[in-house]
Formats: C-alpha cells, structure tokens, sequence
C-alpha cells in the first residue's frame, strides 16, 4: 500500500457496494486501515450516482444486490468509464455467473467467504496496474524538427514542413530518374534543424516518404 500511495501521493478512493452489513461495516473498517478512503452503500442505483458525481479508483462490487444487481452496475459503470477497476463480490459459485460478470467488464472476482489477505493483495494488485496504466497514458513531450512540431504519441506533426513537397532526384530518393513529388513527414529527434529538400530526401532511416505520381 505504501508503493501506491507513493505512485498516487493521494489516499486512493474505493466505492464499495455491499448490502450484506454485517460483511460491509467490517470489510470498510479493514480498508481503511490499510490507507484507502471508502465510500459505501448497499444500493446498486445509488452507487451508480455515486460514481457519477466523485472520483473512485477502484470499485469493490456485490453482485447480489436488491433492486439493481451487480451485473447491471458494472454494464452501466463500464458504459461511462472503460478503465475502472471493478473486482466483484459472489457467492454464486456456478462458473457462468463469474463469466458473465467478467464479460460485462470486471476485472476480477473474488468468492464469498473469502481470506482478508486474500482480498486485499486482489485490491492493491488492480490498484497497480490501473496506476501503471495512467502513467504510460500522460502526456509526452513535443519534440521540435525543423520548425515542426510532434508529440511522440502521434506521427502527425504540424508546423510549416509537416507536409514538405520537394523534388525527389535520382541520387537522393533512388527512384527512377523521372521527377516525382515526395510528401516527407519528418519523425525523429535527429533532425535538429530545418534540412534543404535534397537532404530530407536523403535520410531515409529516420522519416517517412509518400510517393506521388
């Protein structure tokens, strides 16, 4: 837990939805003394409003809910947001309702009684990987080549040379003799100022060349 919150330099928020009180009450207690913030209701549609107006990075799921079960949560929630965490709750041991539950977007599932521990390694291990993810998702520097512009996430740079017209010779593209125009899209950091078109043309390892008839 100590990585985690090293990674996040914030308390980590879970949404627990559980009906079963005598499960809840204790199951919140344990999870807030490992550092987590809790929010908890025993209700499908409240959770779903919860998780509309705040911000959660995991969701612990009942599926045997009243009202609205956990399968029509998890649908709804996945609907909204495609890389919250959701670890359910069952204690349905027929293996189609844990399939079921996965296929509607859980990412995993743990079968009532459960060991403590048990759940708690789950939580930190999603927790992880979900911080692992968002970390590869920032953003990336721009790089400038030439007066154009670039983020590493994109090959579609802007900037007066992002679409460079010149005239591709024999000796500096290796096509035949006849003149053709050559769209260049500058792509690499190497390039550190704005090259003349017969040098663009040369630099095949680090760019791209459209060939135009």
């Amino acid at each position: 837990m100590k990585n985690l919150l090293s990674m996040t330099e914030r308390k980590l928020r879970i949404l627990l939805v559980e009906d079963e009180l005598n499960l809840a009450r204790p199951l919140q207690f344990n999870l807030e003394q490992e550092g987590y913030e809790v929010q908890s209701t025993p209700s499908g549609k409240e959770a779903l409003a919860l998780n509309s107006r705040q911000a959660f990075d995991l969701i612990i799921l009942d599926l045997m809910l009243e009202e609205m079960d956990g399968f029509e949560v998890a649908r709804q929630v996945r609907q909204q947001d495609q890389k919250l965490p959701i670890l359910m709750l069952t204690a349905r041991s027929a293996v189609q309702d844990r399939i079921h539950g996965l296929e509607l977007g859980a990412d995993d599932y743990i079968v009532k009684p459960f060991h403590l521990r048990e759940l708690l390694l789950k939580i930190e291990r999603m927790l992880k990987r979900s911080a692992w993810y968002k970390a590869d998702e920032g953003p990336s520097k721009p790089i400038t080549v030439g007066g154009s512009t670039m983020g590493m996430a994109t090959t579609a740079p802007t900037g007066p040379f992002h679409q460079e017209r010149v005239r591709a010779s024999h000796q500096a593209s290796g096509v035949p003799s006849t003149s053709r125009m050559a769209v260049v899209t500058l792509a690499s950091s190497k390039i550190s100022a704005a090259p003349d078109p017969a040098a663009i043309c040369s630099l095949r390892p680090w760019k791209r060349i459209c060939l135009i008839p």
